[in-house]
C-alpha cells in the first residue's frame, strides 16, 4: 500500500503541476532549441546511443524472458519466481508501452511533437499534456514510447525478495527511462510531460501487477 500511495501522490502532484503551469513543457524543451538551428542535440552521439539502446536492451530482456518461460514449460510443477518475473516483464511491456502508451495514447491524443509546434519553428499549435488535440494524426507526442520501454525494466526488480534490492532495480530502471526521455526531449521528439507520464503509467502498472502477482518485498 505504501508504494501505491506514493505513486498516487506523485501522479497527482505532477498532473496538477502540468495543468496549472503547462508552459513548463515549452520552457524545458526550449533549453535544447536554438533559433535557426533547431534542436541541436538531435543526432548527437549521446542522444543516438540512448535512443538506439532501447531496442537492444529491451530486446535482450524479452528474449531472455521468453527463454526462461520456455525452459520452465518443460519442467514439472508450477513456475518459480524467475518464471513469474519473466512473465511479469512481458506483460508490463505488452500492456504499458505496447497497449496504453503506443497503442492508445500516442495514436489518439493528437498532441504535436516539440519540433512541429510554432514555438520551435513548426506549423502546429502547442497543446498542454492533458488536452486532446487534432494537431497530429498518428504516432504523436503524448506519451513517450521509447522511455516507456525503459521504465518497464522495473519489472526485473521483482526477481528480488529484499525491499532494498527490489527498489534499487526499480530506481535504476526509472533513471534509465528518464535518461532516454531526456534524449528524446533534447532531440525535439517529446515534451517533458510526455516522458514523466510514460513513467507514471508504466511504473504504476509494474507495481500494481508485481505486488499482486509476485508479492510485496520482505524486510529489509
Amino acid at each position: 500500500m505504501r508504494a501505491i500511495s506514493a505513486w498516487l501522490l506523485v501522479s497527482g502532484a505532477l498532473a496538477l503541476l502540468f495543468v496549472l503551469v503547462p508552459d513548463i513543457d515549452l520552457a524545458f524543451s526550449g533549453l535544447f532549441y536554438e533559433v535557426g538551428a533547431g534542436f541541436t542535440q538531435n543526432g548527437a552521439p549521446w542522444e543516438r546511443v540512448l535512443y538506439e539502446s532501447i531496442d537492444w536492451i529491451v530486446g535482450a530482456a524479452v528474449v531472455g524472458s521468453v527463454g526462461v518461460l520456455l525452459v520452465g514449460a518443460f519442467r514439472k510443477g508450477p513456475f518459480g519466481r524467475q518464471g513469474r518475473v519473466a512473465a511479469l516483464l512481458l506483460l508490463v511491456l505488452a500492456l504499458g508501452p505496447g497497449l496504453v502508451v503506443n497503442g492508445i495514447l500516442k495514436e489518439h491524443w493528437g498532441r504535436a511533437r516539440p519540433r512541429d509546434v510554432t514555438e520551435f519553428g513548426g506549423e502546429r499549435h502547442f497543446t498542454p499534456a492533458f488536452v486532446i488535440s487534432d494537431q497530429c494524426e498518428r504516432n504523436c507526442s503524448f506519451t513517450a514510447g521509447h522511455p516507456s520501454a525503459g521504465f518497464a525494466l522495473a519489472a526485473l526488480g521483482y526477481a528480488y525478495v529484499s525491499r532494498r534490492r527490489r527498489w534499487s532495480v526499480i530506481a535504476a530502471a526509472t533513471g534509465f527511462g528518464l535518461l532516454v526521455g531526456l534524449a528524446r526531449v533534447a532531440a525535439g521528439g517529446h515534451f517533458l510531460s510526455d516522458v514523466l507520464f510514460s513513467g507514471i503509467i508504466v511504473i504504476g502498472l509494474t507495481i500494481l501487477l508485481g505486488n499482486r502477482w509476485i508479492g510485496r518485498p520482505d524486510e529489509p
